[in-house]
């Protein structure tokens, strides 16, 4: 429908126009660019339906600072309902919380550009709310297709075994409670390597067969990617799950007494062809440092984070220019006494894990759209 041969009813002002556009998930911001050329221009100046370049948000200790800058350090506190200390994660400006408010105080979703808020309670189990609300526990996704937002949780029960027998979903503005998803026989969840969701997909490892498994968010659907480019198994090595560029991508972290070293693989191909290549080589040299996750990279720099029983009173965020550019396979950083990187961030020193790292773009993504009202 791209009618402009005179007024048919959807000629807005663009002022008005754009204010109610800027109030629709991005999604439909897509769509209604079909209605005419005046909403497609509209939506492009005034409404964009695709977020910016994403920026980076550091969450120490329950407080958000987004990075406008980050080599040259220009930081500024987000408002925030809750503390931040148990982020699940971001998507499309939308932070999710777990464990606010104590066991069973549920999930707060928010914008903090909007000030708009959403609450979401816990998945229920045996009768009751599942107590483990740690961030760990859950992904939060967004899927580019149906535009839906989806928390994800593995209510694994067995932790010698990791072993479950549903994935609990929870979808935004479709439904008052969590829905089981059966899962195949004999499915198990390594918790070491973590959840990720990338694309539409929710990822974990197999404990038994270390190979990277997948939850199509779309039509839930369960599959086997591919095995880990390194054994997580193996003695004094750690694997994670994370994301690299809109892909999926796993960090290999071999620690030594003197030196640790991360290798992080991006799973890159297409569906006949998937493989892994190796992105990114970082090695530290000492134990006072340590890399922050789960945005590892940001543009051109390694981010780090001081080692908490080093730094004493405080913790700090460090960023190290990556060597190489586009065209070498793998861009690498190596920090040591001579070469300390920058601080960019100091914050109050607890444990390491109260410093984490997100990619994150700022939006008017609404909230009240999703809710349920029951």
């Amino acid at each position: 429908m791209d009618d402009d041969d005179g007024d048919n009813g959807w000629d807005i002002p663009s002022d008005p126009l754009g204010e109610i556009l800027r109030r629709l998930p991005p999604l439909d911001r897509r769509r209604s660019r079909l209605v005419s050329r005046h909403w497609r221009d509209v939506v492009d100046s005034r409404a964009p339906a695709r977020p910016g370049p994403a920026k980076m948000l550091v969450v120490a200790h329950g407080t958000g600072y987004v990075f406008d800058d980050v080599p040259g350090g220009s930081s500024r506190e987000i408002p925030s309902p809750c503390s931040l200390a148990d982020i699940v994660g971001t998507c499309n400006g939308l932070l999710c919380v777990v464990g606010t408010g104590g066991f069973t105080g549920g999930f707060v979703l928010s914008n903090p550009v909007t000030g708009e808020t959403l609450h979401v309670p816990l998945p229920i189990r045996s009768g009751t709310p599942w107590r483990r609300w740690k961030h760990k526990e859950y992904s939060f996704a967004h899927h580019p297709t149906t535009g839906l937002y989806k928390i994800v949780h593995f209510p694994v029960e067995d932790i010698w075994t990791g072993s479950f027998d549903v994935v609990k979903v929870y979808t935004l503005g479709e439904a008052v409670s969590w829905r089981d998803v059966p899962a195949p026989a004999g499915s198990c969840l390594r918790k070491s390597c973590g959840l990720v969701s990338v694309d539409g997909f929710t990822y974990w490892v197999a404990k038994d067969t270390e190979k990277v498994m997948s939850l199509d968010l779309k039509d839930e659907r369960f599959a086997a990617v591919i095995t880990l480019p390194a054994p997580a198994s193996e003695p004094g090595r750690k694997c994670h799950l994370t994301e690299a560029h809109g892909r999926l991508a796993v960090a290999a972290i071999v620690t030594q007494p003197t030196n640790t070293k991360t290798e992080v693989w991006v799973l890159e191909g297409g569906a006949g062809g998937r493989r892994w290549n190796r992105r990114y080589s970082v090695q530290l040299h000492g134990a006072d440092r340590q890399m922050v996750w789960p945005h590892f990279a940001h543009g051109d720099h390694a981010m780090t984070g001081s080692t908490w029983r080093y730094s004493r009173s405080h913790d700090f965020l460090y960023v190290h220019k990556l060597s190489g550019g586009k065209n070498l396979q793998c861009r690498e950083a190596r920090i040591n006494g001579k070469m300390r990187g920058k601080a960019v961030g100091k914050y109050e020193c607890r444990t390491y894990d109260d410093v984490r790292t997100f990619a994150h773009v700022e939006t008017t993504e609404p909230l009240n759209v999703y809710r349920v009202w029951s």
